[in-house]
């Protein structure tokens, strides 16, 4: 990590190698500029980058290892982060509300995630040492959003992630970040808090914000995400909402379970009514 006496007090970090992921990079935090216009925010990367939204751009040549093309960038990425407390934003997220209220939850814990609902590397897991040593009700997170602080316990956290994805490409060929997250944050020391999917909701999924809350980051590569986010943040609910795609077979069940419940207070009601006739 950068050396403590260099570093800043908070910010936004993005990771950014290759050209696709550069260009995403400057839509995305035009995007965190407009609902945190005075954020400090910083990009790791190896392209040449014009936007003025960035207030620090961190060249790097991203690491490769040899026979299968590049590994890990991210976590090379968040280990150069200039700031003592960080917020990490892939770089195909659109923000749509303020952040800058995470910083303070630092003081209690060293890390902040978000849930992984979809799990596509499930079986991969299960079957695959050592993460099928890890207990199935363990949680697993989402890398897109991730809040860190500068402390030899995180960078302990990330040395594991780095080494354990490296083995983890070399031994299966699997590239994939979040399975050797799940890992290394569970034989971890470090304070995790889980944020709520406001933080991070990956538009392929359903998804539920929490009562009275708007979505704060949306998670996803496809058209139309600003939009769709603003169609979604019309408004705050006192009860938690279901966004995104959803099962009718689920639905219907649901309605009738809700029914079912209807019922059993309607009979309860008008047997007590009896009772004091």
């Amino acid at each position: 990590m950068t050396p403590s006496s260099q570093l800043q007090s908070q910010g936004f970090l993005y990771v950014a190698f290759g050209h696709k992921h550069t260009q995403e990079a400057i839509i995305s935090v035009a995007s965190l500029r407009k609902f945190n216009p005075d954020a400090n925010i910083a990009v790791v990367t190896d392209q040449d980058i014009g936007s003025s939204e960035f207030n620090q751009i961190i060249r790097a040549a991203a690491p490769e290892l040899s026979g299968t093309g590049n590994y890990h960038v991210k976590i090379e990425g968040l280990r150069r982060s200039p700031f003592e407390r960080t917020i990490f934003l892939d770089t195909d997220t659109v923000v749509c509300g303020d952040l800058t209220d995470l910083f303070p939850l630092f003081d209690k814990f060293d890390i902040l995630v978000t849930l992984n609902t979809w799990r596509v590397d499930r079986i991969f897991e299960e079957v695959c040492e050592p993460y099928s040593s890890v207990p199935k009700p363990f949680i697993a997170c989402n890398t897109g959003v991730i809040g860190f602080a500068a402390r030899p316990v995180v960078e302990s956290l990330f040395a594991a992630w780095a080494e354990r994805t490296r083995l983890q490409i070399v031994e299966h060929n699997e590239t994939a970040d979040q399975p050797s997250f799940r890992w290394a944050i569970y034989h971890s020391s470090a304070r995790f808090a889980v944020l709520s999917s406001a933080h991070n909701y990956c538009a392929f999924n359903p998804g539920v914000l929490p009562a009275y809350q708007t979505l704060a980051v949306i998670h996803d590569r496809r058209p139309l995400m600003a939009w769709y986010a603003g169609v979604i943040n019309k408004g705050t609910s006192k009860r938690p909402r279901v966004v995104g795609p959803f099962s009718l077979r689920l639905w219907v069940a649901y309605r009738v379970y809700s029914a079912a419940g209807k019922a059993r207070s309607a009979r309860a009601r008008l047997l007590r009514l009896m009772d004091w006739k």
